[in-house]
């Protein structure tokens, strides 16, 4: 009886006290509640927990959502994985370390992307100088009229090779190959010939390396990237707010979706009724179109756009609801009443253009 009444009088106090004040807690505080018992009543009324264990991290969040809560966790380390995995939702940010190392590589990539730019410019220039023999220099008969025919002498295209292959070797001891540049090489060191279709792979491996963007990291066993959903290239909580405005605009694509199959479902189910009993039916072309256009509306709203501002209001988490119901149910009242609307114009028109006595007209609305 005095344990009851100690129960009750803790958890009165505990609301009282988190009326008035913002409740933190540190590590020490939360296992001292657990300990008296006190852990699920506490835990919802606490705002800020600071200096927990992984354990407690896990605690506080299976706690939440046997509460009922929805839960959402941001962690950056191994130490947050069990809360990770405990929440229903799982953010894991980059460390600080791992952002700066990215952007090291990106600068030093952009670096080494303007050196080889500048020696390739000053290849070219020197190549353009070297088409030109200074004056007074003794040029072979040979050269002076393949170089008046626009034609380059064999001895000039070996001096160009060897040139080029110096610069190539001096360029691969200062920097890393590319794969490509690898995979010749390997060939050119083994003394194998290098045929064009290798040239081309070679030349696409490197163009894909250049065009995978670096900033992507590499996801490592037992980092907190392991056991979440999502995965944040920053180091705040600023992309929760991405993920709540892209739930939130799937929630309500695919409400809207369901409303628009029950409200087909109900006025095709009139429709073809309708015609039924007067003895119509679609064609192939109007079947046809028909689920061309129904295929299109779907199409059209499946490419919603979240809100640049999350809403105040939420949405319905379920078409079990009265509101849909409702809606669904006004709607379909709406379109009925234009159905009737349009078969009894239809059958004035009809009643009009009546034939004569004794004519025979093929009329399939006529009863």
């Amino acid at each position: 009886m005095a344990a009851v009444w100690l129960l009750s009088a803790s958890t009165s106090f505990l609301y009282s006290w988190s009326r008035r004040f913002t409740a933190a807690f540190a590590g020490d505080a939360l296992a001292h509640i657990e300990g008296c018992g006190l852990g699920r009543l506490a835990i919802p009324l606490v705002q800020v927990f600071a200096r927990v264990s992984p354990e407690q991290k896990e605690l506080v969040l299976q706690t939440l959502r046997a509460g009922g809560w929805v839960t959402l966790m941001v962690g950056d380390g191994t130490n947050d994985v069990g809360g990770l995995k405990a929440a229903h939702v799982g953010v894991a940010l980059l460390a600080p370390s791992a952002l700066a190392e990215l952007k090291k590589k990106a600068k030093e990539r952009g670096e080494r992307k303007s050196r080889n730019s500048k020696a390739a410019a000053a290849a070219v220039g020197g190549t353009a100088n070297s088409s030109h023999p200074q004056q007074g220099a003794v040029v072979p008969a040979g050269e002076r009229a393949a170089a008046k025919s626009g034609r380059t002498s064999p001895g000039a295209v070996a001096a160009a090779g060897s040139g080029s292959s110096e610069q190539a070797k001096s360029k691969k001891k200062g920097e890393k190959l590319k794969p490509g540049e690898a995979l010749l090489e390997q060939y050119r060191a083994a003394g194998k010939p290098v045929p064009a279709s290798l040239q081309r792979m070679a030349a696409m491996l490197d163009k894909m390396e250049e065009d995978t963007p670096q900033d992507v990291p590499m996801v490592k066993p037992g980092d907190a990237s392991m056991a979440s959903p999502f995965t944040a290239k920053a180091a705040s909580v600023a992309p929760v707010t991405d993920i709540l405005k892209q739930g939130r605009c799937t929630l309500v694509t695919t409400v809207q979706m369901f409303k628009i199959l029950g409200l087909l479902c109900l006025s095709t189910a009139y429709a073809l009724s309708v015609m039924y009993l007067q003895g119509v039916k679609l064609s192939d072309a109007q079947a046809t179109l028909s689920g061309v256009l129904t295929a299109g509306m779907f199409y059209f709203i499946s490419n919603a756009k979240p809100l640049p501002q999350l809403s105040p209001v939420r949405p319905h988490p379920s078409i079990f609801c009265i509101y849909f119901f409702a809606s669904l149910l006004g709607q379909f009242a709406v379109q009925l009443g234009f159905l009737i609307f349009m078969y009894r114009c239809a059958g004035q028109q009809n009643s009009l253009a009546a034939p004569a006595a004794g004519q025979r007209v093929c009329n399939l609305l006529l009863p």
